[in-house]
């Protein structure tokens, strides 16, 4: 019955690790953000990588309000007969 149970569990477990992502997968795979560094120490490249993650997610805050700043204008331009 151990034994049952033993490979049940490396069932699962190959299982969950046949669907896991690669790194270049993630990386064009617009549902993730990710940040990439390289340093002399880990802490360093850490925070390289760290500065680089959020540089990107800032620019896609700012690219989201732009687009949503334009739509409005185009709204507000279309409502009162200038478009």
């Amino acid at each position: 019955m151990k034994q049952l149970g033993t490979i049940v569990i490396l069932l699962l477990f190959f299982g969950f690790a046949a669907h896991a992502q690669s790194v270049s997968e993630i990386k064009t795979d617009k549902n993730y953000y990710w940040g990439e560094g390289v340093g002399a120490t880990p802490k360093t490249a850490e925070d390289e990588a760290l500065s680089s993650l959020i540089k990107s997610i800032s620019v896609n805050i700012v690219s989201a309000t732009f687009l949503q700043g334009e739509q409005t204008l185009v709204k507000h331009r279309q409502s009162d007969g200038r478009i």
